[in-house]
Parts: C-alpha cells; structure tokens; sequence
C-alpha cells in the first residue's frame, strides 16, 4: 500500500437504508470504516479488510449486512450476527451490534 493512500481518504460513503444510524466508509487504505450518523459523526468500528484500495461499500436493503470491494477485486461481506454475545465465539466484530466477518 503507497504511503500517499495513508491515512485512508473516504472514496465512498453508504448511510445504512431504514434510518438505521450507520454510515460506512470504503477508504484508500483498504480499510472499512463504520460511524454513528448524527449532528457529528462518532467513530464506531475500522479495519483494514482489503490489501488494496476499498473502492466501495453497500449496504444490504435491510441494512443488516454490509458489502464492500476493492480496487484488486476482493469483495468483503460483514454480517450482523445476532447470535454472538462475546467477539471471539465466531470472529465477528462489533461496532454497536456483532457482524460476522466473511471473505469471499
């Protein structure tokens, strides 16, 4: 990853559908980046999931998953995992609710 693409600059912003309250960010340093929407925006969740630039992100109709891609043609799906109350039974991680993480 270039150390002009670092700290990530946003290349697409998703509000999650429904009023649900989330924002996601796909950054240049390949990283998703998740806040809380409202008069200022609260930094909730941020990982680097690509080894390249994330290009976008989108959010499911029902807000309940999140997909983002990267400029290298990975595709990253984050899914709400309400079964998990702890982040280490499934590898989810949290930002306000538990998501799962799988790569496809």
């Amino acid at each position: 990853m270039p150390a002009r693409w670092q700290p990530g600059y946003v290349f697409a912003l998703r509000q999650q559908p429904g009023g649900g309250g989330l924002l996601a960010g796909a950054c240049s340093d390949g990283a998703v980046r998740i806040w809380a929407a409202g008069p200022a925006l609260q930094p909730l969740w941020g990982r680097r999931l690509h080894g390249a630039i994330a290009a976008g992100c989108a959010f499911t109709a029902d807000g309940a998953a999140l997909v983002s891609l990267s400029k290298a043609g990975e595709i990253v799906v984050l899914v709400r995992c309400p079964a998990c109350e702890e982040i280490s039974e499934c590898g989810a991680m949290s930002f306000g609710m538990v998501w799962a993480f799988l790569q496809l």
